[in-house]
């Protein structure tokens, strides 16, 4: 991947190719009007899969459907 132009980065580490996908996930995310959150600060991202913050916030839409939710997450 990215080893031809006009993207061509052969030369460089493979981190680099990584972070030239991870540009183009967080382009097309952005493009779909989703939270780019992922891409732009990962670390700060483990709290979406932390269960006690899913099961927290699932008690309070059951009280309140209007709750406002966090960046990130969404009703299903």
């Amino acid at each position: 991947m990215f080893t031809q132009p006009p993207t061509d980065l052969s030369h460089l580490p493979p981190l680099e190719h990584i972070k030239e996908l991870m540009k183009i996930l967080s382009a097309a995310t952005r493009d779909r009007g989703e939270s780019t959150m992922l891409y732009d600060d990962p670390d700060q991202v483990t709290f979406l899969t932390d269960k006690t913050v899913l099961n927290e916030l699932n008690l309070k839409i059951q009280e309140d459907s209007n709750y406002p939710l966090p960046e990130g997450y969404f009703k299903v």
